[in-house]
C-alpha cells in the first residue's frame, strides 16, 4: 500500500512539474532563453563584459536559445556593440559612442575590475561579432536592442532612417542562415528598417498597453518588450491575442525568473542563462 501510495505522489510531482513548463505563448509553448549582451552582465559569478566576444562565447557555452547584444552608432555611423553611452563608464576610452569615430571605438580596452571584466576584452563593432560567430560556424538567433538615444549634448543623435540605413548595410552582408530580429524604444526607426529588411524581426520596447498593442500591429511588428516589472499576465495574453510575441527582461535571480515565466512569455532576456536553463528543464 505504501508502495502504490509513494508512486502517487510521484506521478503528482512529474505532472505538475510538466504542467508549470506547459506554456501558453506564441511559441509552441517553450519560453526562449536569450542571454543579455551575450552571456549576461557583470555581476559576482559572471566578470565578463558584456556585448565583448567572451560574453557571446559564454552565452553559447551556457546553452543560450539566443543571444540579445546591444547596439549605439559611431560619429560615421557604424554599429558598435556596446551598451552605455558614455565609454569611460566600462572602458579606458572617453566620451559617447554615437560622438567618437569607429576607430577610436572598436578596440578600446574594457577596464579590469571586479566587474568590469578580464584583460584582453575589447569593444567590437556589429561586423566583428557576425564575423566571430561565422568563423565558429554557429548561427544563434540574436536580438540587436538598438539605442538612438541622445547622450551627449555635443551630438545631436542619430536620425532614425540614418540609423537604419546603416544597421541594414550590415545585416544585408550578414552570414545565411543567421536570424537577427531588432528591438528599438524608437517605433520610427523600427519602421524604416522594415523598409529597408522586410524579413526581419522588429520588437517594440513599450508597454503592454492597448495604445501600443494596437500601433505595434498597425506598424507590422512582431512584437513587443518590457521589462518583467512593468508587464503582468493579463497585458502578456492581450498582446498574444493581437499576434504579438512577448520578450521580457529578467534580472538575475531565481525568484525573478519564476515570476516572468507565470506570464507565459515568448522568450526572457537573462543576466543568468545557465539558472534559466535549469529551471525550464
Amino acid at each position: 500500500m505504501r508502495f502504490y501510495a509513494l508512486l502517487f505522489l510521484t506521478f503528482l510531482v512529474v505532472a505538475c512539474a510538466k504542467d508549470k513548463r506547459d506554456f501558453d505563448n506564441l511559441n509552441g509553448g517553450k519560453i526562449e532563453v536569450i542571454g543579455h549582451g551575450g552571456g549576461g552582465f557583470q555581476n559576482l559569478n559572471n566578470p565578463l563584459p558584456s556585448n565583448s566576444l567572451a560574453s557571446i562565447n559564454r552565452g553559447l557555452g551556457s546553452d543560450a536559445d539566443a543571444l540579445e547584444l546591444d547596439i549605439r552608432f559611431s560619429a560615421d555611423s557604424v554599429p558598435i556593440l556596446f551598451h552605455d553611452a558614455q565609454l569611460m563608464l566600462a572602458t579606458n576610452c572617453e566620451g559617447c559612442v554615437e560622438s567618437r569615430f569607429s576607430n577610436e571605438i572598436i578596440g578600446c580596452d574594457y577596464r579590469q575590475g571586479l566587474l568590469a571584466g578580464l584583460s584582453g576584452e575589447k569593444v567590437v563593432g556589429l561586423d566583428q561579432a557576425l564575423s566571430h560567430l561565422a568563423s565558429l560556424n554557429i548561427f544563434p538567433p540574436i536580438y540587436l536592442d538598438v539605442h538612438l538615444d541622445k547622450a551627449c549634448a555635443e551630438s545631436e543623435g542619430q536620425a532614425t532612417f540614418d540609423a537604419a540605413s546603416a544597421l541594414w548595410k550590415s545585416l544585408e552582408s550578414s552570414p545565411d542562415g543567421q536570424h537577427v530580429s531588432v528591438i528599438c524604444l524608437d517605433a520610427d526607426f523600427l519602421s524604416d528598417l522594415g523598409e529597408l529588411l522586410p524579413s526581419s524581426r522588429l520588437y517594440w520596447e513599450a508597454p503592454l498597453a492597448s495604445p501600443e498593442i494596437a500601433e505595434a500591429n498597425a506598424r507590422g511588428f512582431f512584437g513587443l518588450v518590457r521589462d518583467m516589472d512593468d508587464a503582468e499576465k493579463p497585458q502578456v495574453t492581450a498582446a498574444h491575442d493581437a499576434g504579438l510575441h512577448v520578450i521580457l527582461f529578467a534580472p538575475f535571480d531565481q525568484w525573478s525568473h519564476n515570476d516572468a515565466f507565470d506570464m507565459h512569455p515568448d522568450g526572457v532576456i537573462t543576466d543568468n542563462v545557465r539558472l534559466m536553463r535549469n529551471l525550464l528543464d
